[in-house]
């Protein structure tokens, strides 16, 4: 079954807007710059709690890909046993999730498409206005305003680094 799934970032705060049939949730969570941007800080931050290991490299749509298996050292009842990372090998931007279960068939997977890199994008497009009807889980650990809106859209994106 196929769960559609956007996001908007502005560098600081992420809000991810999921569809399961009819029902839209959206879920603001604050942005792990760990976990985004310069690739040697995903490689750290992911080998302190997992092991990883270089694979046969891959090619999704032209790009050539690094790809990363990460086995972490302890995982949860439903929880992926492995991932694979595809990384972009000329921008080292990640395109590719696959989560694999104990006998390395996939669970789950999440890929990237149409990726450009170094483009213009005016700051508006970061603004984040929810649908109509949906309530937004606030993730960040911030208390919302009494009236308003749930959060209030950046004005301009923080500029994460390049990878």
């Amino acid at each position: 079954m196929l769960f559609p799934i956007s996001s908007i970032s502005d560098g600081d705060i992420a809000h991810t807007i999921s569809e399961m049939g009819a029902e839209k949730t959206v879920i603001k969570t604050k942005v792990e710059p760990r976990q985004s941007g310069d690739p040697q800080r995903v490689f750290e931050f992911l080998a302190r709690d997992s092991g990883l290991r270089l694979m046969p490299e891959d090619t999704l749509d032209g790009r050539k890909l690094y790809v990363i298996e990460v086995t972490p050292r302890r995982t949860a009842p439903l929880q992926p046993v492995k991932q694979l990372l595809s990384f972009d090998q000329e921008s080292g931007f990640l395109m590719r999730i696959v989560g694999l279960g104990a006998d390395d068939t996939p669970q789950a997977s999440m890929t990237y498409k149409d990726v450009k890199i170094d483009e213009h994008i005016d700051p508006d497009h970061f603004k984040f206005q929810a649908p109509e009807g949906v309530e937004i889980i606030d993730e960040t650990g911030a208390t919302p305003p009494a009236s308003g809106p749930a959060s209030a859209p950046a004005a301009q994106p923080s500029g994460a680094a390049k990878p």
